[in-house]
């Protein structure tokens, strides 16, 4: 199903191309075209129902951490997204990817390499929700709006147990252990804090928030990036009949 997911994509992206170098006018302006969203989140939190429900409010796919792997461990689907480019963009992630290592003093596996690439292609193609796998360190400022998606411990601990029927004990030590995964995961590959407030435009405390509201604050975030209301909201709601 991912292999489809993503040839659709790809094909959307080639129409996309194509109708820009024949003249027509586009269905985003240039402001909103090439905006994206990465989301960084602690476990228990509830980023991928943020993510769903800004999915929801924008009509953008979400390019969720399976999903993401996938493509960058299937060489005939990365290739896919990867190439997607003309030779001149191409060369561009590919400098831009080279100075980010080098800066960075990254030494990394093949595997880091590829999903930097795959998230670069995402970043660069626009109108993408990115979740985790260091998105937010690939999303560049100018290209959109990067999220951290937290909550205290013992909130996301109660959450995750009313979810899972287990008790508070054992969601807490989950918790715990994919947080420090996360943390781990992304000092591997990127060198850096995922907690570090400095990597974020936006931080939004979801015990306080629903998804919505959250995702609507994220909204409202690419509109203050973009410099005006998103276009298609008006067409969104006809279509849900709102």
């Amino acid at each position: 199903r991912w292999e489809k997911h993503v040839a659709k994509q790809v094909t959307m992206w080639r129409v996309r191309h194509s109708e820009k170098a024949a003249g027509k006018e586009p269905r985003l302006p240039a402001q909103w075209a090439g905006l994206s969203v990465a989301f960084s989140r602690m476990h228990g939190a509830g980023g991928d129902d943020v993510a769903q429900a800004l999915s929801g409010l924008l009509n953008w796919p979400v390019y969720d951490r399976e999903l993401v792997d996938f493509i960058a461990q299937n060489a005939h689907v990365r290739s896919q997204v990867v190439e997607s480019f003309d030779e001149k963009k191409k060369g561009e992630i590919e400098t831009w990817l080279q100075t980010m290592l080098s800066r960075e003093h990254l030494d990394i596996d093949r595997y880091g390499k590829h999903l930097l690439a795959v998230l670069a292609a995402f970043a660069e193609h626009g109108q993408a929700i990115l979740i985790g796998r260091g998105s937010v360190f690939v999303l560049k400022p100018q290209q959109g709006v990067r999220v951290l998606i937290h909550a205290p411990l013992q909130w996301r601990s109660h959450r995750l147990a009313q979810r899972r029927t287990i008790s508070p004990r054992e969601a807490q030590a989950i918790v715990q252990k994919v947080d420090q995964e996360r943390l781990a995961f992304v000092k591997k590959y990127f060198n850096r804090d995922p907690n570090d407030p400095d990597h974020y435009d936006l931080m939004i405390n979801t015990a306080h928030f629903s998804p919505l509201q959250a995702a609507q604050l994220i909204l409202a975030a690419l509109e203050q990036k973009a410099g005006s209301p998103y276009p298609l909201s008006g067409e969104l709601d006809q279509a849900r009949g709102v």
